[in-house]
């Protein structure tokens, strides 16, 4: 079987970091559902990997072994494209609902009056520029359907072992 893509060249050292590249993510989330949706033989390579990342890792001091996560599915947003119902309940907040004084934006045609707000606060009280997709709003539901005891299968794009050989000729 063969497809229509190059793996990427991979790094002899480094390999993990230029992965993530400039992204900020300092973890990776992997749905169960489509790791078993994977084919047998890249599933068992994983689970292999899985088993020498677990014995590497019961090397590192106690209190980082055994550490638990809650991961949660959503989308990073803008402020503005939140509502501000939403902001409140996420614990947001622009930091001049008591100031009577805030300046309003003229601009603003749905309502003039409305404060010009440039930074907005997340629930530690870290300011954020209203102009990135710093807030995240949590789904209601998970979109990635559950793994219901392994029987659970998604329609993946075809991959073949010949993928990950990539050269650097092929980049």
């Amino acid at each position: 079987m063969t497809t229509d893509h190059a793996a990427p060249v991979v790094s002899e050292t480094d390999a993990i970091h230029t992965h993530f590249g400039l992204s900020y993510a300092t973890h990776l989330v992997m749905p169960r559902t489509i790791l078993q949706s994977m084919p047998d033989w890249w599933q068992q390579d994983f689970v292999r990997l899985l088993h020498l990342y677990d014995h590497a890792c019961s090397g590192l001091p106690e209190n980082m072994q055994d550490v638990n996560y809650r991961v949660q599915t959503g989308e990073w947003r803008e402020p503005w494209q939140v509502d501000d119902d939403t902001l409140k309940r996420l614990g947001w907040s622009y930091g001049d609902e008591d100031d009577t004084d805030a300046t309003a934006d003229p601009q603003d045609e749905e309502d003039p009056d409305e404060p010009l707000r440039t930074v907005i606060y997340d629930p530690e009280g870290n300011e954020h520029s209203i102009d990135t997709d710093c807030v995240f709003v949590p789904n209601r539901e998970d979109p990635i359907p559950y793994y219901w005891r392994g029987r659970t299968r998604l329609p993946l794009a075809p991959i073949s072992r010949t993928d990950v050989s990539a050269t650097e000729d092929d980049a």
